[in-house]
Order: structure tokens, then C-alpha cells, then sequence
């Protein structure tokens, strides 16, 4: 089976790889500190630091996911790619919940990631388990 990776250019590569590690990063953070997150974007343009979006209002994840979706779609030719990040529930196997990033580059590439995961609530720290990796569903480009 090939590897999104034969495909995509250093750069592409490159770029999704700083996406998800921003995105996994920040939603970690907030799982240690209060337990979950809410859906939230991050985006990268050509040469610029990574931009993170998150909502003022809080509604249902669902509509926050459409509402990032479209707003990283009114900005699609300012940017090279865009993830938006959500906490999921698994409900399986000891790891309860994920980290689900779906991520577009404007190369064509698109990922969906999840990272399972489980909350330490003595030491306030989170456990990763093995990342799954699929195609995810055209957003964007």
C-alpha cells in the first residue's frame, strides 16, 4: 500500500506534518489541563507561522466543525493547508476518546488522523496510543 507521502512534495510533507503536530499539541494541552477541547482550526500559509482559529460562541461540535470548515474555506487561496481538530469519543479498548484531525493541503493531499487517547487525572498528563491514518473527505481545494 503507498504512503501519501510518495506523492506529496517535501513542502506539502513538510507543511502537514507542522499542521498536525500543532494540532496535536495544543489539543493535548487542553485535554491534561480540563479534560477535552473544542472542535478548533489551524491553517498554514506559504512561509507564515501556523494560524490557530478557535470560535468565540459555543455550540454544538458539529456546527463549530461546519462553521471552521467554512470559514478555512473563505480563506482557501490565502493559505496552503488547513486542519480542523476535534475530541471524539472511541469508546473501546481503554482509550475512550481520540484527537481527530482532518487536514487538506491545496496539492490535493487530504488525511484524516486520530490519535487515541487517555487522560491521567493524578498526574495530569495524556497517553497517546498508535495514530490511525485514512483519506479524509475533499474540504477545500
Amino acid at each position: 500500500m503507498n504512503s501519501w507521502r510518495d506523492t506529496a512534495s517535501d513542502e506539502a510533507q513538510q507543511t502537514l506534518d507542522d499542521l498536525f503536530d500543532t494540532a496535536l499539541q495544543l489539543a493535548v494541552q487542553h485535554v491534561a489541563k480540563r479534560g477535552g477541547f473544542l472542535p478548533f482550526a489551524v491553517s498554514a500559509a506559504d512561509g507564515d507561522p501556523i494560524s490557530i482559529e478557535m470560535l468565540g460562541e459555543k455550540a454544538d461540535a458539529l456546527r463549530m466543525i461546519d462553521l471552521l470548515w467554512g470559514s478555512l474555506r473563505e480563506r482557501r487561496d490565502d493559505i496552503a493547508a488547513a486542519a480542523v481538530v476535534a475530541d471524539v469519543r472511541l469508546g473501546g479498548d481503554g482509550w475512550p476518546d481520540g484527537i481527530q484531525v482532518e487536514a487538506e493541503h491545496r496539492d490535493g493531499i487530504v488525511l484524516s488522523i486520530v490519535a487515541p487517547y487517555r487522560r491521567r487525572r493524578l498526574r495530569r498528563d495524556v497517553e497517546l496510543g498508535e495514530f490511525g491514518l485514512a483519506e479524509g473527505q475533499r474540504r477545500l481545494w
